[in-house]
């Protein structure tokens, strides 16, 4: 942060020990050039880590438990790692939003709008009041149910389109959305949904947040403002980590694999990104030395076998580099990988 006498403030986050320390010695530097000031630079580690032990330890935890690492990072768990509710919430949704409903009272046929959820996991369309309700009025069952879905010419809506039950139990479903191409995405999903070709796993939820080894736990959370409580996203205790993957051939993140605890059976793994080697580094020394000091053995650590995680993980990697770079210019001296 940056501050005038005033008490001005700009927060500069950059992700990377290196560029922060490059970019402190370039404001001195300047400082004194400019206007022959010799510029003081604090660290506010004291402050941030209280705020952390506030935040992330729950009662009957060491408040003095020490901070072993601190970074921020994009980060996205698989299958059934912990967190997994905090990116993908309580559905699987692949698709949300606001749609006109058929609806028939007395043989009178009329057009309501309401808020529809397609909750992949369950293959479940839900009909809710609005987007903030907590219970849906109507669930349609899309898998053993759905034969398809199919325009609708026949409508006063331009853009409608009926969901068709195979069942004779249950009726069809007659929607209509703003656009055609909105209805098109919309039909797309449904018949997804349906196929089983759309799974929880398949949509991407990169989350930009902090993290942070308190103790012989890992916290994943979002600081808001300085001096204000963090959101605390996820938690994993060192005892649920049984390894983890990396890529060689691109070292910008890798994978904290996850046992059970009952059967020792991998229950899926956290994908962590960051801005460069040396920060994947001082994760990698930090974590494998609070858990040797804990467990008395060596954290393995393995090339990431996996081609379908690596090939996810390595497009990530494009994607997060090429938003950076898309919408910062000072890319010059950042590493390669």
């Amino acid at each position: 942060m940056l501050a005038d006498r005033k008490q001005n403030v700009i927060t500069i986050v950059t992700a990377n020990e290196a560029v922060t320390r490059s970019l402190c010695e370039t404001i001195q530097l300047l400082a004194v050039e400019q206007c022959s000031l010799s510029l003081p630079i604090f660290k506010s580690d004291d402050c941030r880590d209280l705020l952390i032990r506030k935040s992330c330890l729950t009662p009957g935890e060491n408040e003095l438990a020490p901070i072993h690492h601190y970074g921020i990072v994009f980060w996205e768990p698989l299958d059934n790692a912990p967190g997994v509710e905090a990116a993908y919430g309580d559905k699987r949704v692949v698709k949300e939003g606001k749609l006109f409903v058929q609806m028939s009272l007395l043989g009178v046929t009329y057009w309501r709008e309401d808020y529809f959820v397609l909750d992949v996991q369950n293959g479940i369309l839900a009909q809710y009041g609005s987007k903030h309700d907590k219970e849906c009025k109507i669930s349609f069952t899309l898998k053993g149910v759905c034969g398809g879905c199919r325009r609708r010419q026949d409508c006063d809506k331009p853009n409608a389109f009926e969901i068709i039950s195979v069942d004779k139990s249950v009726d069809s479903m007659t929607l209509a959305s703003a656009s055609g191409e909105e209805t098109q995405e919309w039909m797309m999903k449904v018949l997804e949904g349906v196929a089983g070709t759309v799974t929880a796993s398949e949509t991407r939820h990169h989350l930009s947040s902090s993290i942070a080894m308190l103790g012989n736990k890992i916290h994943l959370f979002r600081e808001l403002h300085r001096n204000e409580p963090i959101e605390l996203i996820a938690s994993c205790g060192l005892e649920m980590i049984s390894s983890v993957s990396y890529d060689s051939d691109c070292l910008a993140y890798s994978s904290l694999n996850f046992n059970s605890p009952d059967d020792k059976s991998e229950t899926g793994s956290w994908l962590v990104f960051v801005a460069s080697r040396h920060e994947l580094a001082k994760f990698h020394v930090a974590l494998a030395t609070q858990w040797k000091e804990t467990f008395h053995i060596n954290l393995p650590f393995f090339e990431l076998a996996d081609s379908r995680t690596r090939n996810r993980a390595r497009d990530t990697v494009a994607l997060l580099r090429s938003t950076i770079h898309r919408n910062d210019s000072l890319t010059r001296g950042r590493d390669a990988n």
